[in-house]
């Protein structure tokens, strides 16, 4: 019986160093240098990459994320519409070839949405209808010709403007450890990768699946 006693916690530790181990492997920073083909694993510190922001301007134009969506202001800030205007916040915004790309919350879909502006934002169009609908979709980035997504399902790549979009790596939670109920309502992953620029790579970091 003592041996039992010995043994059993000796099993407990065991498992738990594994399961850290697991862990963090799966939640490694990946760097990408073929425009988002394929991804490495990396051990180095992460390099400088670019601020996140919540505002770009280009030819007079400030386009910026807000409590109602996407909002456009031609005026230098001092007055507002809003272009993208769904029921949820702005999420993202982030320039793109020609123009810009957003994501914003839908609440009749319950999901955020991926949208893209050609014309220096009067109009918007969305192009995440062909990846899975989440509410934590994290990031979208431009390479060369092709758009990168940060999804809880992985990492998606589109060659043709949002058209079609391949999963190019898994999501961190390769588990799938969050749930859907009723096709509507998620509960948050424990982890999406972001993506990021630095120089000519792209690297995809672990982050918090909410907001």
């Amino acid at each position: 019986m003592k041996k039992l006693f010995v043994f059993v916690p000796v099993i407990l530790l065991v498992l738990f160093l594994i399961n850290s181990f697991v862990l963090k492997e799966k939640e490694t920073t990946l760097k990408s240098t073929d425009n988002g083909k394929t991804w490495q694993v990396i051990r180095e510190a992460l390099p400088e990459v670019e601020k996140p922001t919540n505002t770009f301007k280009s030819a007079g134009v400030l386009i910026s994320t807000g409590s109602e969506g996407i909002r456009r202001s031609t005026d230098n800030g001092k007055h507002w519409e809003w272009v993208i205007r769904e029921g949820g916040v702005g999420i993202a915004i982030e320039r793109i070839e020609g123009g810009f790309a957003a994501i914003a919350y839908n609440t009749t879909t319950k999901s955020r949405r991926i949208h893209i502006s050609l014309d220096n934002g009067a109009t918007w169009k969305v192009i995440s209808d062909a990846l899975p609908p989440s509410m934590f979709i994290s990031s979208i980035k431009q390479k060369g010709k092709y758009l990168i997504c940060g999804h809880p399902d992985g990492i998606f790549r589109s060659a043709d403007m949002g058209k079609t979009w391949g999963n190019v790596h898994p999501g961190v939670d390769v588990n799938n450890n969050y749930l859907k109920f009723l096709e509507t309502k998620e509960i948050a992953p424990k982890s999406v990768y972001r993506i990021h620029v630095s120089g000519n790579a792209l690297y995809a970091v672990p982050g918090s699946g909410g907001c």
